[in-house]
């Protein structure tokens, strides 16, 4: 956990920042949506109001509870290289280098994205399965996985 930094001359709240990520097949948002539907159905059918609540509430509680389960904290680094995989698609860990230098301006050496990297490729979840967030092809590039 770290804690942001603020420019000098500024006043902010010492929030804790976390990195979490989530894959898509992950997260099971459609179960919550058709809880919510049935929520919503049963606030205009002649249902007492606790119900359509209570269903909602389960609803958001199941995705809550799904995503704590099936996702991952990163440290800030892998969680930039995530995002850039995502948006950029497939790159050599020497381009991936290049381009972290550049957004974080600071020096990024190809080994220490190679190290992320690696650690991205098996990644832990917390009902204790491990996944792959980040997969190389037979061409070296890598790209990152469901997210």
């Amino acid at each position: 956990m770290r804690f942001p930094k603020f420019p000098p001359g500024t006043i902010g709240f010492m929030i804790p920042v976390r990195h979490w990520v989530v894959r898509h097949e992950d997260l099971k948002l459609a179960e919550a949506v058709w809880l919510a539907a049935g929520a919503a159905v049963a606030t205009y059918v002649n249902v007492p109001v606790a119900l359509p609540a209570v269903a909602l509430a389960a609803g958001i509680w199941k995705v809550i509870i799904g995503a704590v389960r099936r996702g991952a904290y990163v440290n800030p680094l892998q969680f930039r290289i995530l995002a850039l995989l995502k948006k950029r698609g497939a790159a050599t860990v020497d381009d991936v280098a290049e381009e972290l230098s550049v957004i974080l301006e600071q020096p990024i050496t190809s080994s220490d994205v190679q190290q992320e990297l690696d650690a991205l490729a098996k990644v832990t979840l917390g009902d204790g399965t491990v996944v792959a967030l980040a997969a190389a092809n037979a061409e070296g590039h890598w790209s990152a996985c469901g997210m």
